[in-house]
């Protein structure tokens, strides 16, 4: 009996063992809320500890580090979207700063490695429309493609402006794509082009079902339009394996034993087999250069490749798109090219003519009058409220629409132009409570050069 005891003892203390190291183990994979990104200087993973506020950083054995608290009034300890949805990161000056946006929200947090600082900078109160919208930098500013919510897909593209902090519509022209989710998503900052295919789809009716777009759009910010590029390579297996990486320049589509390599620009598809390698999914991707590493939470947690050394090894299989109509597309390239050449005969009539697309009429009065100052010249607060038409407003309203203008104009021309503030504004010598409005010499110069 006393042997029956002990070894009823000894039994109940393998099994209490058995699930502590059970715990211990799940505990130690547990995933810890928090905005994690990986720095592009050292290509390895960093994150904001969301519970405790804390910075911590990976090591190249998968250590984490911790290394102090951030400086912050934020707390997330009521915030169940942050817990349940993903967060995307987005370095900015090289890493200097990184910025997160909350998955299905139109929220944007900033941390800044030099001060150490973590703030929300949006103002916003909408979220549940984008749902796994694609989103990326371009010239510093955050934009967003499409989405889920409220059962109906997006096809719209948003911007992120800083100064304001909220968000704004891009309307453009072109052949549309019905919606963007999933697929082939990519912002291409070397010919600034946005690709977009084979998003996800869903039937209307009472029977819901999903399927697949079969055709490439791009997006050309140059000209804010869409074009359908033609119909998707049907030997892609889009259908079946989703998840797809673009690295900046390739789209990586992972499937059964084999990686397509993908290039937009040449319009080529390529696969990759070797049965001495195979390549893992669900990873979270990290692209720098042409070296692409792959993080799992685990020990030895890190693999890397290079695409262009894979490329050697790989078979071409095709083009990427198969063009739509190519009478179409002869039809189109001529009339572009006739349009281009009216376009050049008739830009030097109205100073501002290449811009003149994306301004509305106010801005456009503001930015050709500005034009016509002479050097040292200034326009002054009344003479904005002459352009603008604003005599009869309140002096509150009429400042809120002088510097909504200066501030649309202002970004409008950072966009095209890459040149912050080119409106200026000083205090006029006479009276310090009037403002003067004038053009930044570099932005004449760029103008002159471009109109």
């Amino acid at each position: 009996m006393e042997y029956y005891y002990y070894c009823q003892m000894n039994y109940k203390m393998i099994i209490q063992s058995f699930l502590l190291l059970q715990f211990c183990y799940t505990a130690s994979f547990a995933q810890i809320p928090s905005f994690q990104w990986v720095n592009p200087k050292s290509s390895l993973r960093e994150r904001i500890d969301l519970e405790r506020l804390i910075h911590s950083k990976e090591d190249i054995l998968g250590n984490w580090l911790d290394h102090g608290p951030v400086k912050t009034s934020l707390n997330f300890s009521d915030d169940k979207q942050i817990v349940l949805e993903k967060i995307n990161y987005f370095n900015l000056n090289n890493g200097e700063k990184v910025w997160f946006t909350n998955n299905g929200s139109q929220r944007v947090f900033s941390y800044s490695l030099a001060d150490n600082t973590f703030k929300r900078i949006d103002k916003s109160t909408y979220a549940g429309y984008n749902f796994n919208a694609t989103q990326f930098i371009r010239k510093d500013t955050l934009y967003s493609a499409g989405g889920y919510g409220f059962w109906n897909y997006s096809n719209v593209l948003t911007y992120f402006v800083e100064s304001k902090g909220e968000w704004e519509l891009i309307r453009t022209d072109g052949s549309t794509p019905k919606t963007i989710l999933g697929g082939y998503q990519g912002y291409d900052a070397n010919n600034d082009i946005f690709y977009s295919g084979a998003s996800e789809e869903e039937t209307l009716g009472k029977r819901v079902e999903k399927g697949f777009g079969n055709k490439l759009y791009k997006f050309d910010f140059k000209t804010y339009s869409w074009e359908d590029l033609g119909e998707l390579n049907s030997a892609l297996p889009y259908q079946m394996h989703r998840e797809i990486f673009w690295t900046g320049t390739y789209f990586l589509q992972w499937a059964k034993d084999k990686l397509f390599i993908i290039d937009p620009i040449a319009n080529k598809v390529y696969v990759y087999e070797d049965n001495k390698q195979y390549f893992q999914n669900n990873a979270q991707y990290f692209a720098k250069g042409d070296t692409v590493i792959c993080f799992w939470d685990r020990k030895a947690n890190t693999n890397k490749f290079s695409v262009l050394d894979l490329l050697k090894k790989s078979k071409p299989i095709g083009a990427f798109y198969q063009e739509s109509n190519i009478g179409i597309y002869v039809t189109v390239t001529f009339a572009s090219c006739l349009l281009a050449v009216i376009a050049y005969v008739q830009r030097n009539k109205i100073r501002g003519l290449k811009i003149q697309s994306i301004l509305q009429k106010q801005e456009l009065d503001l930015l050709n009058a500005l034009l016509q100052l002479e050097d040292g010249a200034y326009l002054n607060s009344n003479e904005l409220n002459d352009l603008l038409g604003l005599h009869g407003k309140s002096l509150e309203s009429q400042r809120k629409i002088r510097m909504n203008v200066i501030n649309q104009v202002n970004h409008k021309i950072k966009q095209r132009f890459n040149i912050s503030d080119a409106i200026q504004r000083i205090g006029d010598p006479s009276d310090n409570r009037l403002k003067l409005y004038y053009l930044k010499q570099e932005t004449v110069k760029t103008l002159e050069k471009n109109i």
